[in-house]
């Protein structure tokens, strides 16, 4: 899904970014040589257990819709907005209402998880906040 070694540097600031060939953004925390190693071994994990998180994310996400629609997945956060909110990664999510309207067009769900490898497999990737984000 991500080529980890074609993660390019942002202008200014300490994280990596690259995107996969469905658009799917990847911020990578690290350093102005190279991101950093336990953020690309994070970034592998969520991406290995893409299916499960994406779930549990829109699961979260949707018990806050009174609108049914569509969920898609448009961003992978293991960079400096996800050290900052506290957590190990965000995975953000847009929406595309079933009326065909784009009243969240402009609209951003952010789903905040903590990993717990210590627990079993469907445990470990737990979605404890939800941002609801106008940009």
């Amino acid at each position: 899904m991500f080529d980890y070694t074609a993660l390019k540097k942002s202008h200014h600031s300490a994280e990596w970014f690259g995107e996969s060939g469905n658009g799917v953004g990847l911020y990578v925390r690290g350093g102005d040589d190279s991101p950093d190693e336990n953020a690309i071994a994070q970034a592998k994990a969520v991406v290995a257990a893409l299916n499960e998180i994406q779930a549990k994310a829109v699961g979260v996400a949707d018990t806050f819709m009174k609108d049914r629609g569509d969920w898609s997945l448009s961003e992978i956060d293991v960079g400096l907005e996800a050290q900052r909110a506290g957590c190990d990664y965000i995975v953000r999510l847009a929406f595309d209402p079933k009326d065909g309207s784009g009243d969240y067009g402009y609209t951003q769900f952010s789903v905040h998880f903590r990993a717990h490898q210590d627990q079993p497999s469907p445990n470990q990737n737990h979605p404890f906040r939800l941002a609801i984000e106008f940009q």
